[in-house]
């Protein structure tokens, strides 16, 4: 009896086994059916080339790169950093043009990337300066052509004043009047100057003259005299034309503060190597007179010889107590044949 159970279970098991293989040979015979049909075989060639088209179209747009568009071309090294590394932290592809060093973005996340920049200030003097005419229409009228350059001009004229150490931003305005043919009404250039110091930072007066000589320079037909530099507290950095009294003013005080920084930094450097080195604060308040007078004399002498000038000027420098000195000059000038 346990021969004949161990037959049956022999042979289920054998039944099994050749039905499992059996399954992959029917498989395979179908697809042979399938294939030797006269209407696959002529569809056959068509459905080939038709998947080898799908598997070339997705082979090339896998390799293929994005199409890159300019970012920003004139920023500073500076600038590129930081904007490379914000752009980097975001996920956003970047490269640098290895010609011309220009910023180059996928043009799909061009929008994208310039406003995420906006939101973290970067870049910080992105005004359009002449790259801005790389991308003007044909056809534009000359009216609006003029104001382009303008403004690219004034961009351009921003970023050099604002590359000084002291200034945060700059932004620089164009007053250009529009030629006339009659010379009688020919209108001067006039250039307005703002500028952003940086904290506990200001100006002297030679990088005032050096920013007026530069926007003056840098315009056809605008004088020195019609560039005005105001600063982010309303203060007048250039010297007003309109107003001698303010300029004379301003060049006597920077006159007593030059004498009063000699002075003391001379009596530290005599007191400070015998009570040591921060053991002296010296403070020097000059008052000077700059006291001017000017007397006009009409003398009438027939017998002597007659003056056609003359000058004389006097500094006196005295105080009680002190020794004083005096300094006088003297000039006349005589007629010809008259000395």
């Amino acid at each position: 009896m346990a021969n004949v159970d161990q037959f049956e279970a022999e042979t289920e098991l054998t039944t099994e086994r050749s039905g499992l293989l059996a399954a992959p040979s029917q498989a395979i015979s179908k697809v042979r059916e399938t294939i030797d049909q006269p209407g696959f075989r002529r569809a056959f060639p068509t459905l080939l080339a038709s998947l080898t088209a799908v598997a070339a179209v997705i082979l090339y747009i896998s390799m293929q790169k994005p199409e890159m568009t300019t970012l920003y071309s004139s920023v500073s090294e500076s600038e590129k950093s930081k904007i490379i590394a914000s752009l980097q932290n975001m996920g956003i592809e970047i490269q640098v043009d290895p010609v011309t060093g220009d910023l180059l973005v996928p043009a799909s996340v061009y929008h994208q990337a310039r406003i995420s920049l906006a939101a973290q200030g970067l870049p910080e003097f992105s005004g359009g300066g002449f790259d801005s005419l790389e991308n003007m229409p044909l056809g534009i009228s000359r009216s609006v052509e003029g104001m382009k350059l303008r403004q690219a001009q004034e961009a351009e004229l921003g970023r050099s004043v604002a590359e000084i150490s002291s200034i945060q931003s700059a932004r620089v305005h164009l007053a250009i009047p529009e030629k006339s043919v009659f010379v009688r009404d020919q209108t001067p250039p006039t250039a307005s100057v703002f500028v952003n110091f940086k904290n506990g930072r200001k100006l002297n007066q030679t990088q005032v003259v050096a920013i007026t000589n530069l926007v003056s320079s840098s315009v056809p037909g605008l004088s020195p005299s019609n560039v005005s530099i105001i600063d982010q507290f309303g203060n007048l950095l250039s010297n007003s034309p309109d107003d001698p009294d303010q300029a004379l003013a301003d060049s006597q005080l920077e006159y007593r503060m030059r004498l009063e920084n000699i002075y003391r930094n001379r009596i530290q450097s005599l007191v400070t190597p015998i009570v040591g080195s921060g053991n002296i604060n010296a403070q020097v308040n000059l008052e000077i007179d700059f006291t001017r007078k000017e007397v006009s004399q009409e003398i009438v002498d027939p017998d002597t010889i007659a003056i056609r000038s003359e000058q004389n000027s006097l500094k006196r420098n005295c105080q009680k107590g002190c020794s004083w000195y005096s300094w006088c000059y003297f000039e006349r000038t005589t007629p010809r044949g008259n000395c």
